[in-house]
């Protein structure tokens, strides 16, 4: 195989010092021969087939209040247009359509905040998991229903959906999850399976259950909904999903890969008719540092990305079609610091966190098939995917002190150019727009391997998937 790195002149980004790092070395002589350790990837060992994409949650909400601008809009389009952003998670309240008992108006600020989303959504090919957060509080109480269970929660959830759907073509919401975590919201399984219920026959009613399928349960903390659902409503939800938050210590032992097998493999054992329903982390995040809903304590630190990659490394390795991390910016629950840049108050400024993650989003796209390799020791994470029209894609996280030779294999001949990006606390080279630049390249089939030395601490991706967004088919972005 032959290394090509490719020197550039000093990238700018305000996210950590960016340099480009020598570390992307192919590994010769005895020394480095000794050091390297294969990797195969099993073609028979898939985690996922018809992956649905690492995203983020993206709500309209606080637009206003953040004081987004037009020209923010533009900055943030960008960025969710380099990302190749291809699923989110969006936040919707009967209230802001329902404004009395039985009566409808589509064009509150609220309404009119959502669809400035959503037609963003439509033109990139995002899919959306709509969230109805439910009515039993103050703050999110619908006029004239009494709570989750009432029919005219239901009737209401069809209504707006279908104004979102057959009035204004948003053929992008994909999925509807009923109650913001329910075991908070309703706290009571049966009150939220008559709601679940009652709005699957509203859909059906309008023919909107074959635009939409329902997902859930959406628990945080309460493993026993997943479970119940599968048992009771197995019938009824499309898609099985769930929140967690995560502690580095589960976390860095691999527990949180444990974690996720036990939840989909109970769906999986239990669902006569699993097959084609997706396992869905409909919010990801960690819970170091975490002052729920205000911030993380954590997330300007570069530690932050790296616990996130290994996150989404570990849930994707567990079968999850979509890991969706919580949140993409600071606009979509102010005041909050959960986000991958801040609130335009901030300055919009990108977070360290955002270098991996937008990676991931951009590099194992929709339609996927995402392999489980070996993964040689304790301190290493690694997850293979090999796009729909055939490109392959390495993500490895090291959490070791020390770096590691790395011979990536696939089961493919064909020569291709394999970009290698870095996150590390070294490196992490950026365009002007604070966009991840590879720190260099290689022509090599996945067959004879990719060659990584990986430092300690850090992220490396290897792909061959590429080409400008606007060229792929929406399914592929």
């Amino acid at each position: 195989m032959s290394a090509m790195l490719c020197p550039r002149s000093r990238a700018r980004s305000g996210l950590l010092p960016w340099v480009l790092a020598p570390s992307l070395l192919v590994a010769v002589g005895a020394d480095a021969a000794r050091a390297q350790t294969q990797v195969v990837v099993d073609d028979s060992k898939v985690a996922s087939a018809g992956f649905i994409g690492f995203g983020a949650e993206w709500d309209a909400a606080g637009y206003t209040q953040s004081g987004v601008t037009d020209q923010d809009y533009q900055v943030i389009e960008k960025r969710i247009r380099w990302m190749r952003l291809p699923v989110v998670r969006k936040a919707m309240l009967t209230r802001w359509a329902l404004i009395a008992d039985g009566v409808f108006d589509f064009e509150t600020q609220e309404m009119r905040d959502l669809y400035r989303q959503l037609d963003i959504c439509q033109r990139e090919g995002i899919t959306v998991f709509l969230t109805d957060w439910g009515c039993e509080r103050s703050w999110n109480a619908a006029p004239g229903v009494q709570d989750v269970s009432d029919p005219k929660y239901a009737k209401a959830i069809g209504t707006y959906l279908d104004h979102l759907i057959n009035k204004r073509g948003y053929t992008s919401i994909k999925y509807l999850i009923v109650v913001n975590e329910p075991n908070f919201e309703t706290r009571d399984f049966e009150d939220w399976k008559t709601a679940l219920q009652n709005v699957r026959a509203e859909l059906a009613s309008r023919h909107l259950d074959r635009a939409v399928t329902l997902a859930g349960p959406d628990h945080s903390y309460a493993e026993g909904w997943l479970y119940r659902s599968v048992d009771q409503l197995a019938g009824v939800l499309g898609a099985y999903e769930v929140h967690r938050y995560a502690d580095d210590a589960s976390v860095r032992s691999r527990g949180l890969e444990s974690y996720f097998l036990d939840q989909w493999g109970y769906a999986s054992a239990k669902d006569p008719n699993v097959d084609g329903k997706p396992f869905v982390v409909g919010e990801a995040g960690m819970s170091d540092g975490s002052h729920p809903p205000q911030g993380n304590d954590n997330i300007t630190d570069y530690f932050y990305g790296l616990w996130m990659a290994d996150y989404g490394v570990q849930a994707a390795r567990a079968g999850s079609h979509a890991i969706l991390a919580w949140t993409l910016d600071d606009n979509s629950f102010p005041p909050s610091s959960w986000g991958m840049w801040s609130d335009r108050r901030g300055g919009l400024v990108l977070r360290p966190w955002f270098y991996p993650w937008s990676l991931f989003t951009r590099y194992v796209p929709p339609g996927s098939m995402v392999y489980r390799p070996p993964q040689p020791s304790g301190d290493l994470r690694i997850l293979a995917s090999r796009s729909p029209v055939g490109e392959w894609t390495f993500c490895v996280v090291n959490r070791g002190a020390s770096s590691v030779y790395l011979l990536l294999k696939a089961p493919d001949p064909l020569a291709r150019t394999f970009r290698i990006y870095e996150y590390s606390r070294a490196s992490a080279v950026a365009d002007a727009d604070g966009f991840p630049v590879p720190v260099g390249a290689m022509a090599v089939s996945p067959e004879t391997g990719v060659d990584l030395m990986v430092p300690g601490e850090a992220v490396m991706v290897a792909t061959s998937v590429a080409g400008d967004p606007a060229r792929l088919p929406r399914s592929q972005r």
